[in-house]
């Protein structure tokens, strides 16, 4: 990891599971609350579980698929395979606690 990685938070609430080829990570934000910004230094699938809105803002030294602020319904079951490289932050704008599942491919 990056020495400017080092100074980020991480990108998930909590590591469910590690081994040589992936970390899986549990993602949980109430309505409102704000996840630090972080780093993505694998590629990742994000798999939605419960909520209903969030938001992620790219932030300076970006170098990920998205730019800007974007907003994303969530929808149970879905899941987007995001590229490494983003530096962002999110949060939940939407009314419900929003979860997700973060499975990391380390390289």
């Amino acid at each position: 990891m990056s020495e400017e990685a080092a100074e980020l938070g991480p990108i998930a609430t909590k590591v469910l599971y590690e081994d040589d080829d992936i970390r899986i990570w549990d993602q949980r934000l109430e309505p409102g609350q704000l996840l630090p910004p972080h780093k993505h230094e694998c590629d990742y699938l994000l798999c939605d579980v419960s909520g209903d809105l969030i938001e992620a803002e790219s932030l300076p030294g970006n170098e990920g698929e998205f730019e800007g602020r974007i907003e994303l319904n969530v929808r149970r079951g879905n899941a987007i395979l995001v590229k490494k490289g983003g530096v962002e932050q999110a949060r939940n704008i939407g009314k419900q606690p929003f979860r997700a599942i973060l499975i990391e491919y380390k390289d």
